[in-house]
């Protein structure tokens, strides 16, 4: 027997259903060309910067409108620095998120802005230095630990 594509699949019984699993595969494919793309253009974005070059300067030879954009862009394909929400997104899909548990240990990252009266990247860079003890909750977000300073 034929060990084409078209033999690896078997065909259902009813054409719709087969029109149905032809467009899923064929998203599938087109998803993965797409995270293909993004991890090269995240790496020309990182190579460009480390090599010396302004997250302007980058942004605006990949015609991405601003340097945060560029810069978060170039991290999350790299899956550094990923927001919980993203990070959430791309482990479990669809799936709901855990509501935010009161009982949970510390404060949220902007409820520790708020309260050390700064902004929400200064918390994580502080948190990255050391400065800010830190912890994950169940649905992965950071939860600042501010008596432990």
């Amino acid at each position: 027997m034929n060990a084409g594509p078209e033999s690896e699949q078997p065909h259902l019984a009813d054409p719709l259903l087969d029109a149905v699993a032809v467009a899923a595969r064929e998203l599938r494919d087109v998803e993965e060309q797409h995270r293909a793309s993004a991890n090269r253009l995240a790496d020309a974005l990182l190579s460009a910067h480390r090599g010396g070059f302004t997250w302007s300067e980058v942004a605006s030879a990949a015609d991405l409108g601003s340097a945060e954009t560029a810069r978060v862009r170039a991290y999350r394909a790299q899956d550094a620095d990923v927001p919980p929400s993203l990070r959430w997104r791309r482990e479990r899909g669809s799936a709901p998120r855990p509501s935010s548990s009161e009982s949970a240990e510390g404060l949220s990252v902007s409820e520790a802005a708020k309260r050390l009266k700064v902004s929400r990247k200064t918390v994580y860079a502080r948190i990255r230095a050391g400065k800010l003890k830190a912890s994950k909750d169940d649905a992965g977000r950071t939860r600042v630990l501010l008596d432990q300073e």
